[in-house]
């Protein structure tokens, strides 16, 4: 039912403006509200911080319906609630960055520099995975941001964020903020693929060339099955990676994994999509080249796949050969 209900509120509300969402750079504050008012939003947010108290399974199947119809509008709407998800306590809106590149400097409980690019919705708070640390930091006061026009996701909102001596007002553990950042960048990636996959698909069972449509010869059809076998290992990873989260048991390597398998296989299927579009790949009469520029973008975002990489290694070497049998790694520590 949650499933069915997302994809409904994603077809009927997001799919038909997806071009007027982007060029406005922010959705509607009617829509944001019919989404709230459908209880999604909350639906992985713990009943102690007011949600229902699905989990991340529940969260995922959500995003992953928005993002098969426009990732951008999935990404503003999942942001907004991903402060609440970290913390668990509503402290509304907060931007997010991981600086694993040491951009930020921290020094006698306060941080300074400038980050490049944030999205969400317009505040002075930040959430930030200084490098090197097992905490993220809040901040409060002492961030301002300037708005700037990113090369994808536009829907979302883009920010530079400038901290001026920000004094840090709590920290978080670097595993609640990794995971959760890291899922729902998976999550709209392995949608993307979806979404790619299905317009290439329909794309090339309709143009014909010596007489037979596109998809039925056999180079095509090649690159299609290799398209659909990424996309559900995508959607497959996600989904252990959300089981992992709810088990209440570390996650890191598993949201890392999951986040790294969905970024690449994404990057392959948007690319393949284009390429099978040809020209028309190329222009903004298909969503395609959209989903390969949210990709690109995706897949760098809180440390990319860099960062995912770094985390699973430091997982890595405790689980030897005993990956992907869940039952005899219980006991697996960094």
């Amino acid at each position: 039912m949650i499933r069915s209900t997302a994809e409904a509120f994603a077809r009927s509300e997001l799919l038909p403006k997806v071009r007027d969402h982007e060029a406005a750079q922010a959705l509607p504050a009617h829509l944001s509200k019919k989404f709230d008012d459908t209880g999604l939003g909350l639906a992985g947010v713990p009943e102690t911080a007011g949600g229902a108290g699905l989990g991340a399974f529940a969260d995922t199947l959500v995003y992953y319906e928005l993002s098969r119809a426009d990732a951008g509008a999935a990404f503003a709407l999942g942001l907004s609630g991903l402060g609440l998800r970290i913390f668990g306590l509503n402290t509304g809106p907060v931007h997010l960055a991981s600086d694993i590149d040491q951009r930020l400097e921290a020094s006698g409980g306060f941080v300074s520099g400038k980050w490049p690019l944030s999205f969400g919705r317009e505040t002075g708070r930040a959430l930030v995975l200084l490098s090197g640390s097992d905490s993220a930091v809040f901040i409060e006061t002492g961030v301002s941001a300037t708005p700037c026009r990113p090369a994808a996701l536009d829907t979302a909102q883009g920010w530079t964020l400038s901290f001026d001596k920000a004094p840090v007002k709590k920290t978080v553990p670097a595993a609640a903020f990794q995971n959760h950042t890291r899922q729902l960048a998976a999550t709209l990636l392995a949608g993307l693929s979806a979404c790619a996959l299905e317009y290439a698909r329909a794309y090339t069972m309709e143009r014909k060339t010596f007489g037979r449509t596109l998809a039925h010869h056999q180079g095509v059809a090649f690159v299609l099955a290799e398209m659909a076998m990424r996309t559900e290992a995508s959607r497959l990873a996600v989904w252990r990676s959300a089981w992992r989260m709810d088990s209440g048991k570390e996650a890191r390597f598993d949201t890392a994994a999951a986040f790294v398998e969905a970024a690449q296989n994404a990057l392959f299927v948007c690319d393949q999509a284009l390429q099978l579009l040809g020209g028309h790949g190329y222009m903004k009469d298909h969503f395609v080249e959209k989903y390969f520029r949210e990709a690109r973008v995706l897949s760098q975002l809180w440390g990319g796949v860099d960062g995912a990489l770094m985390t699973a290694g430091a997982f890595s070497t405790s689980l030897s050969t005993e990956i992907g049998f869940p039952e005899l790694v219980e006991g697996r520590t960094p």
